[in-house]
């Protein structure tokens, strides 16, 4: 798989760290009730989805409310999670571009552009139960994703032969925070394979 510089991948783990916490539902973070960073959220939803949500009254009560996530249908919040908008590729999405790629999240396809042709990052499957990623495909700042809830989170760290170190977006109390996944669950992987220095030369 192609790669990009280590310099630029750790620009991309800085900035998932620097957005940890920024948003949280547990009760000690609540502002006057309110979900902590529900304003970063909707930025985070705004510029990085292909066809942000509507900021309709509904909508910005449910981005506000503990326990809420948008509703898919676009008409306010829900806390069934089977309808809601999951923003972990989202927030995912939103760290690359923050880093100078010019993504989008589309809905139902993910980060793009990512095809083989793409020149910031590449998508790759793995479909059957016994195709796994193999140590190496494994780099920090890439974006992986596994089969629970389509989870999807930035690596931040490879040190371990068993796990990834992640910062992941819509986590518990749908916070930014820090997690740690099985190499073994992930069957999506984003490469990235821009390299800021070489698109100077």
């Amino acid at each position: 798989m192609p790669t990009s510089d280590t310099f630029y991948r750790d620009m991309i783990k800085r900035e998932a760290e620097r957005h940890l916490l920024k948003v949280s539902d547990a009760p000690p973070d609540l502002v006057l009730g309110k979900r902590k960073g529900a304003d970063f959220l909707r930025t985070v939803l705004t510029e990085t989805c292909e066809m942000p949500p509507a900021w309709t009254p509904a909508n910005l009560r449910a981005i506000e409310t503990p326990g809420q996530w948008l509703n898919v249908n676009g008409q306010g919040g829900t806390s069934d999670s089977q309808k809601a908008i999951h923003w972990c590729g989202i927030f995912a999405t939103y760290v690359l571009k923050q880093t100078g790629m010019p993504l989008k999240w589309r809905s139902g396809e993910g980060i793009v552009p990512s095809d083989a042709n793409s020149k910031w990052v590449r998508k790759y499957r793995r479909w059957m139960p016994k195709e796994k990623f193999g140590d190496d495909d494994f780099e920090i700042g890439d974006v992986a994703a596994i089969p629970r809830a389509n989870h999807h989170f930035v690596v931040i760290d490879v040190s371990s032969p068993s796990t990834l170190g992640c910062v992941a977006g819509n986590g518990n109390y749908q916070r930014i925070e820090r997690q740690t996944h099985s190499r073994k669950d992930v069957n999506c992987l984003y490469k990235i394979v821009w390299d800021p220095l070489a698109s100077r030369l």
